[in-house]
């Protein structure tokens, strides 16, 4: 049951988080291009091969397109595989610091039980004064 409950409240997240807003790159841009390729990965399921190669496809477009390295280390957690996915989520709190230090202390806490991490980005958290989120 507690596998169960982590796994939809996984599942879950990938629906609380919206989608980015492409109309804020320039109509003609590669970030602006990754950006509508981020959006029809989403439409596949996670860590499919066609949701990764679109994935891909946006990072190599747009390198600092933050979501797309979420997206990208989220089967990688699900799948117990950290090293990977620690390397991907570090690149989306890089380029978003903001939105995505929370989750990676969330996650840093409940899988890894890495306290001494948790506690370092909740207070770059603080720092950036962003909001905790959901987590």
């Amino acid at each position: 049951m507690k596998l169960f409950l982590i796994t939809f409240a996984i599942f879950a997240w990938h629906f609380i988080v919206a989608q980015p807003n492409c109309n804020v790159y320039k109509k003609d841009s590669d970030c602006h291009k990754g950006c509508e390729l981020y959006a029809r990965a989403i439409e596949h399921t996670q860590g499919s091969r066609k949701c990764e190669v679109l994935m891909d496809s946006a990072l190599r477009l747009c390198p600092t397109f933050s979501h797309a390295f979420r997206e990208k280390a989220v089967p990688y957690l699900k799948n117990g595989e950290f090293l990977r996915w620690k390397k991907l989520i570090d690149k989306a709190v890089e380029y978003n610091p903001q939105e995505y230090l929370g989750i990676r202390a969330w996650c840093l806490c409940k899988f890894l039980r890495d306290y001494e991490g948790t506690l370092r980005d909740l207070e770059k958290l603080a720092v950036t004064n962003a909001s905790l989120g959901y987590s």
